[in-house]
């Protein structure tokens, strides 16, 4: 074998060998490179699910705030639609005790004009109010 072959042989050799070391190399930063992918990846994940668990908390809180406010309000609105169920029970008790009432002094109004007349005596005509002009706070209109 002559020199230039041998040289030509470890040239190939020598090109083969570097050829062989890039592709290893390329397979290694490969494989690096596609498991870190896949760490970031994973962690990238593992970050998602706790902000969305963050958030789930954070809403849950609310939601229960929410829920507590409104049982409270519940329980107004309730407390309050009896305390009105009273006044309305107290104040129909009172009206039928007033229309009672009143029906005694007409009673009572039409014997003592009948009275009167038996006298000979013409009784004052009633006059009746026109009590929508009346102010609420009882005074008479000017």
């Amino acid at each position: 074998m002559e020199l230039s072959e041998a040289v030509t042989i470890a040239i190939i050799v020598s090109g083969f060998a570097l050829l062989g070391s890039v592709v290893a190399s390329g397979v290694q930063v490969y494989k690096w490179l596609t498991g870190e992918k896949k760490k970031v990846d994973t962690e990238t994940d593992v970050d998602s699910v706790e902000a969305a668990l963050i958030l789930l908390n954070q809403y849950k809180i609310e939601f229960e705030g929410m829920k507590q406010k409104n049982e409270i309000l519940d329980k107004k609105f309730t407390d309050g639609e009896i305390e009105w169920q009273k006044k309305f029970d107290k104040l129909s008790g009172e009206y039928t005790q007033m229309q009672s009432e009143l029906s005694l002094f007409k009673d009572w109004a039409q014997r003592l004009v009948f009275q009167i007349q038996a006298y000979g005596e013409v009784p004052v005509p009633m006059i009746k109010k026109d009590y929508s002009k009346i102010k609420r706070n009882g005074d008479q209109p000017s």
